[in-house]
Order: structure tokens, then sequence, then C-alpha cells
């Protein structure tokens, strides 16, 4: 699937990336700073997260995330939001594409949207990266597991994402 309408593309030079422009920033200081807050408990639980999973922030050397996994013996799926420093546009992303073992361009409530990964696990892991200002980016990423009857990933890391920018337009200083 290609962007849509209110996605203008980036043509550049010789060399250059095809990026995606974003028509109507978002404000992203605030999550980036602490992910925990791109989505709530109750979003990821929408999102296949377990009822009841707490969430945990993660900042390592990739950026800041969050994650909402289950305990060992409880089923459903592992929900992480990330605000990734080594992709922190779509330029970047798309520099990389031919390191990806699947890269689909999409859009997300009119934001430029790629769902990608240099693994191609989609039957039960999911990765999706989104464009939410020219120099932002945050990825939902959902693991399945493999469980029978589970949600697709891909689907899952779509609905998670679509509560992020949901967020981000509601409420961006939190």
């Amino acid at each position: 699937m290609r962007p849509g309408p209110a996605v203008a593309r980036r043509l550049g030079g010789a060399g250059a990336y095809r990026g995606a422009r974003v028509d109507e920033p978002l404000a992203t200081e605030a999550k980036r700073a602490y992910p925990c807050a791109s989505l709530t408990d109750a979003q990821a639980v929408a999102a296949g997260a377990p009822p009841g999973t707490e969430h945990r922030a993660l900042h390592d050397g990739t950026g800041a995330a969050c994650l909402w996994e289950p305990e060992a013996s409880a089923e459903g799926a592992k929900v992480t939001v990330s605000w990734p420093s080594d992709t922190p546009d779509l330029d970047v992303l798309y520099g990389l594409r031919d390191e990806q073992a699947y890269f689909e361009e999409t859009t997300l409530q009119g934001y430029p949207a790629v769902f990608a990964n240099q693994n191609d696990r989609r039957d039960r892991h999911c990765v999706l990266y989104v464009g939410v200002s020219d120099d932002a980016v945050f990825s939902t990423a959902v693991d399945t597991f493999g469980e029978e009857g589970a949600p697709g990933p891909c689907d899952a890391a779509r609905k998670a994402a679509g509560s992020v920018v949901d967020n981000l337009r509601r409420n961006p200083a939190a």
C-alpha cells in the first residue's frame, strides 16, 4: 500500500532516499523522554498484552522504549513502543530498506508508516514505524509468540500505533 494523498513524497537527487514528509507534525518531546506515556496500559491490553500486565521503561543505546510483557505463565502478546535513536526519521529507515526482510509502506491516520524488520516473522512478530514529524519516528512491535488464535501481530502493531498517535494528538505534553 502506498502512502495516501496527505503524504508528499520527497524525490531528492541521486542517492537520496524517498522518505515521506509529514504534513501535520506532532510534538514528541514528552513521549520520547518518557516512552511509557505513549500508550496506556489499557491500550496495550487492547493491542494484545494480557490484562494486568505492567509496563516497564527501557533506555539503552538504541533509544527509549516501553514494554508490556506477559509473565512466563500468562497468555498474550508482548507490546513495545520505541522512540529509536538509531532510526530517528523515516529517511534513515528508507536508507536501510535493502537490509530489511520486509518493507511495506502504508499510512496511519494520515501519517507515513512502514512495516519493516530485518527478520520476517510476521506470523508472530511485526514492527510498524510511524513518522509523526520530519525528524521523529516511533515504532510499535507486537510479538504473539506464535500462539494459536492470537490476533495478527501486524494488526495489533497498527492498533497500538493508532493509540500512540491518538495520545500524541490529545495530550502531547504528558
